[in-house]
């Protein structure tokens, strides 16, 4: 009789604590199932997106910047090939169900095993890149080139310059062109300089650098130092002879509020700095001086460097005048160092000439 109610107390007791730490598997089991799916399913959808886009028609495509996003979404996805670390939410943290990471991790080694690794995609776009080239499609093989340039992918910077330099047909807003040369390297050599399309009206290009190009004093010879040295270091090649000066109607145009037929949105009333009838070369805005330049030159991370060294302070306002986030003239800029970025307008016709 003993010996039966010990067995049904060890029962009892076994019921006990097996009914939970079984309910506690099934839940576990219920978010690795999850965790797996969520990690296999994140880069299917990813790689799904990636791969329509690119088997679309080129009417189809756009290239402001979605191709860009999506590769870029592939990669972070992508989480087994660099380990990263899986986060979770506060539903499901690894204190309280274990290995929820690792079941993620093999779900989504299983989807790159399916579907191929990010590589794969990205030489995908190099070739499209590369066919778009040697079919003289300059403008779109700019575009695809320029999303491969983030990861440095093979030659894709030297490719990319080829195809900018060669690109002058079919321009519109957002596309990019080279023109002219910039500084480089620390030793003053040069590269294709690269401008982007802000804006198109009647044959005419309205043109502004890429990026930054020079840092310097704003004094009472900026304006000529603008037009004269800077112009001719870039334009030495002759290229220059496609730029259009200014003239009242052009600056009247920029200077529209909210009619702007150059930009979308932009108002360049108090924004145009060297702006003087007959000038070829103007600054837009001097407080722009921010620079991500995927083909960042030593030259002006040189420069860079100097300015902030010397002042003490972030670049570029080296007589304590921070005024990034007010609108404000170029009085305002008096004596201190700005970013250079030049805006042109270049004559369609004669463009083609070089």
């Amino acid at each position: 009789m003993k010996s039966e109610m010990d067995l049904d107390k060890k029962l009892a007791i076994g019921c006990f604590v097996g009914i939970p730490l079984f309910l506690l598997f099934l839940i576990s089991l219920v978010f690795w199932i999850e965790g797996y799916k969520r990690g296999y399913l994140e880069y299917q959808t990813c790689f799904e997106n990636l791969d329509a886009y690119l088997n679309a028609s080129m009417e189809e495509q756009t290239y402001d910047g979605e191709l860009r996003k999506l590769l870029r979404s592939l990669v972070s996805k992508d989480k087994y090939a660099d380990e990263r670390k899986i986060t979770h939410d506060v539903l499901t943290p690894d204190l309280l169900i274990p290995f929820v990471g690792t079941f993620q991790l093999i779900g989504d080694k299983m989807a790159v095993r399916k579907y191929g690794s990010p590589d794969k995609m990205k030489e995908k776009i190099y070739q499209f890149a590369k066919a778009a080239l040697d079919s003289e499609n300059y403008l779109i093989s700019s575009h695809y080139f320029m999303v491969l340039v983030e990861y440095d992918y093979k030659d894709s910077k030297d490719l990319l310059v080829k195809a900018r330099s060669k690109n002058r047909h079919g321009l519109k807003r957002g596309d990019f062109l080279n023109l002219g040369n910039r500084k480089w390297n620390v030793d003053g050599s040069q590269a294709p300089m690269s401008w982007m399309v802000m804006g198109e009206n009647n044959g005419i290009l309205f043109l502004a650098a890429a990026k930054v190009i020079e840092y310097r004093v704003y004094d009472k010879n900026f304006c000529n130092w603008l037009n004269d040295t800077l112009f001719k270091n870039i334009f030495a090649d002759g290229s220059g002879a496609a730029v259009a000066p200014l003239d009242l109607s052009l600056l009247v145009r920029l200077s529209l509020s909210h009619e702007s037929s150059w930009t979308e949105n932009s108002n360049f009333e108090n924004k145009l700095y060297c702006q003087e009838l007959g000038n070829k070369i103007f600054l837009i805005n001097p407080r722009d001086f921010f620079s991500s330049d995927l083909l960042r030159p030593p030259y002006l991370e040189k420069r860079r460097k100097m300015i902030k060294d010397s002042a003490g302070v972030y670049c570029c306002y080296t007589n304590g005048v921070d005024t990034r986030y007010s609108n404000v003239g170029p009085e305002h800029f008096f004596d201190s160092v700005i970013a250079v970025r030049p805006a042109i307008f270049v004559d369609t016709l004669l463009l083609k000439q070089f």
